[in-house]
């Protein structure tokens, strides 16, 4: 659809959505067909053409990951912990299920190293 000044405007249009409790769910589609629109509208950050028609319920809780990666110039585990108390417990676990473990080991300072401008020190994954 296009606007009067021949801008093209994106629109989601009678969407229905039901997800059960607990279930996990993956949105998948083309480039440009609408996913993070969707997804931002769930989470309340697109604006909507028609308030009145627009009904969202979400019972419990739900997470949203960012496509975009992002990394903070901190040491690694001031990346992990991202503010959070130190648990040993759920530390371990967050490095065991990122397959960080060998990075770790041959890392001089293991997760005391610093992580420089927009991860440079780091490899791509």
């Amino acid at each position: 659809m296009k606007t009067e000044e021949g801008e093209l405007a994106l629109i989601l249009d009678n969407i229905n959505i039901k997800v059960g409790k607990g279930k996990l769910i993956g949105l998948i589609g083309k480039i440009g067909s609408g996913k993070s629109t969707l997804i931002n509208g769930l989470i309340g950050e697109v604006i909507t053409l028609e308030e009145d028609n627009v009904e969202i319920n979400i019972s419990g809780t739900m997470s949203y990951v960012s496509q975009k990666s992002w990394i903070q110039n901190e040491t690694i585990k001031n990346n992990i912990l991202f503010g959070k108390p130190y648990d040993e417990k759920r530390y371990r676990e967050a490095i065991f299920y990122s397959a960080m473990e060998t990075d770790l080991e041959i890392m001089a300072d293991g997760d005391l190293t610093q992580i420089g401008e927009k991860g440079a020190n780091l490899s791509g994954g």
